[in-house]
């Protein structure tokens, strides 16, 4: 989900929403043509694949559609969604609801909980320094396991499990490997997983079968955690309420939504 945004009333840009992302990102090669951004400090930061070096500019405007928003704090990464300059999180909207549409292909903040939410299933929302987790059940064997995972749409699979639950849960020897793949996080440090097909997975009340699920291998491994990615999230309408402690899912059947044509609205409270 991409959105048009301008930076310092100066440079136009293209920005995907990360469910998994804290504050705003831009990646090098779209820095390098920019006018409008001063770089005050260098940091290490940690990613996937461990720490790097990233440069940080504070007090920055942003504008995006009807909304805009001052003393914005941008960071500089390697990486982000094709075709964007770069990403932004749920914690821009704090103390909103985030409606995640991929029906209507919008993103609609709202100042009060809507209507339509009572249609939704409630689940709990673990809320760890802004990374949003859920609980949900791996079902394979003949056998459930509840598990938590990680919001992440920047995850373009549908599944990715850590080391430890793969383990544990004997998962890595029940299921068949079908293929292997690289991933490179946001600064470009390359991950690699091994697939297979999980039977069965449960989320909100919504059983789902036969999803492409990933296994980290190597240093990931050591992070032990597991991620919802676009794939599956975008089976979903999906509301995220105001104080991060619910969130709310609508299965929309068999029919698959891109998400690449979002645009964002602002509903305000009557």
């Amino acid at each position: 989900m991409a959105f048009d945004v301008c930076i310092n009333h100066q440079d136009s840009l293209v920005l995907m929403f990360h469910t998994a992302a804290s504050g705003l990102s831009l990646i090098e090669s779209s820095t390098q043509n920019m006018q409008s951004i001063v770089w005050e400090s260098e940091d290490l930061v940690e990613s996937w694949g461990g720490e790097s070096s990233s440069r940080f500019s504070q007090n920055n405007h942003l504008s995006m559609g009807s909304l805009a928003w001052d003393s914005i704090g941008i960071w500089e990464n390697q990486r982000s969604g094709p075709e964007t300059d770069g990403k932004f999180g749920p914690d821009l909207f704090a103390h909103q609801i985030i409606e995640i549409s991929n029906s209507t292909q919008t993103l609609v903040i709202h100042d009060s909980l809507p209507e339509h939410a009572t249609s939704f299933q409630k689940l709990p929302l673990i809320d760890e320094d802004g990374f949003l987790f859920v609980e949900a059940r791996v079902g394979f064997a003949g056998s459930t396991y509840p598990h938590r995972f990680l919001l992440h749409s920047g995850y373009g699979g549908a599944l990715l499990l850590d080391d430890a639950f793969v383990q544990e849960s004997g998962l890595g020897a029940g299921l068949e490997e079908i293929s292997e793949q690289e991933l490179r996080d946001s600064f470009g440090n390359i991950i690699t997983t091994k697939k297979a097909i999980l039977p069965q997975f449960n989320i909100a009340d919504t059983w789902l079968e036969a999803l492409e699920v990933g296994f980290f291998e190597g240093k990931i491994a050591q992070q032990k955690i597991s991620l919802i990615g676009a794939s599956l999230l975008r089976q979903f309408d999906i509301l995220i309420d105001a104080d991060r402690q619910f969130i709310y899912f609508k299965h929309l059947g068999d029919e698959e939504f891109s998400g690449a044509s979002l645009t964002l609205k602002r509903r305000e409270q009557q």
